[in-house]
């Protein structure tokens, strides 16, 4: 999946200091890989290497289920004893969980340092080959946040407009530091009733999208399907909190109530749009048929999902062996 230039641009750091160190949250992420490195990365196919990975959680929640792998050692790479057994997984880290950094405390978000040696494969004399080897960390995490639009009666558009002035915030919105986002995208803000133009029932919709956007540095992957969001137990939901008589219709094809659980896959762009309806009746609590009608429709929404990132590194080995070797690096007996 792609990922808007744009938004990785818009990398956001929040900073505070605990002796010389600097306390960050990072606005577009959640768990991160600060380093990956292989030491020596150069060696001959009866010397080992130790992969070293660094991770910590610079987002905004606690990331929950952390997993570190070493990707393609499996079947290639051995064990670093006398005996040097095949590798058969990679696993450094299973269901770790990391605390988000605490700007307030001058706290930073947990990290942990992981390792492993292993003997590089048997290669025949004279042979070299370059080994690409991958990191990959899988965690679960959350985004919360909420989008809040303004609705007003024409009457007090019109007193506003006859003033030279214009609806105040007629949008706002926020998101917790996290690598999948939800935000406004389409539809009329402020929304302006005028209740001349209703029908006998008194009531009026309106169609509004936000786009769900994966921006971190990342994937999402829950239930192992790539650009998935949601779909865990918890699963997503978005709530509507306004006065009486308005609510939210229908989204994601759903019909009742102010509140809905979904999941939703992102497409090959790393964006999926979210379509809601909501019903204003004129009847309820707001009129809007006064100069003074003038209320706020807030959106509270929670995004849960599985996420990974990864990072390469490679190894060039040198062969030493006069024996034949199989392809998958064991010496042949």
């Amino acid at each position: 999946m792609k990922r808007s230039p744009i938004l990785l641009l818009a990398l956001i750091f929040v900073a505070g200091c605990v002796g010389s160190s600097t306390v960050k949250v990072v606005a577009n992420d959640g768990v991160v890989i600060e380093k990956f490195s292989a030491d020596p990365s150069d060696v001959f196919d009866f010397q080992t290497t130790t992969f070293s990975l660094d991770i910590a959680n610079t987002g905004g929640t606690t990331a929950k289920n952390v997993d570190a792998k070493l990707l393609n050692v499996e079947g290639i790479w051995r064990r670093s004893d006398t005996k040097n057994p095949i590798i058969t997984e990679g696993t450094l880290l299973t269901g770790g969980s990391l605390t988000p950094p605490r700007i307030k405390d001058n706290l930073p978000g947990d990290s942990r340092f992981l390792s492993a040696t292993f003997m590089a494969p048997n290669l025949r004399e004279g042979d070299r080959q370059t080994f690409p080897l991958k990191a990959r960390v899988t965690y679960d995490y959350k985004t919360t946040g909420s989008i809040i639009m303004k609705a007003v009666s024409y009457e007090r558009l019109k007193v506003l407009q006859n003033r030279g002035q214009s609806v105040s915030d007629p949008l706002s919105e926020s998101n917790s530091e996290s690598p999948v986002k939800m935000k406004f995208s389409k539809g009329a803000v402020p929304i302006v009733v005028n209740t001349q133009e209703l029908g006998t029932d008194k009531i009026i919709r309106r169609d509004f999208r936000f786009d769900i956007t994966n921006i971190g540095s990342g994937f999402p992957i829950t239930n192992d399907k790539v650009g998935q969001v949601g779909g865990t137990t918890t699963g997503n939901r978005i709530i509507l909190k306004a006065p009486s008589g308005i609510t939210l219709e229908s989204c994601t094809g759903q019909k009742g109530g102010n509140s809905e659980t979904f999941s939703i896959d992102l497409r090959s762009d790393g964006t999926a749009p979210l379509s809601c309806t909501v019903k204003i009746d004129t009847s309820g609590t707001t009129k809007f048929n006064t100069p003074t009608d003038e209320v706020s429709l807030t959106f509270d929404f929670e995004l849960n999902y599985k996420y990974y990132v990864e990072k390469d590194v490679s190894v060039s080995v040198q062969g030493t062996k006069t024996d034949d070797v199989t392809p998958g690096g064991v010496t042949a007996t």
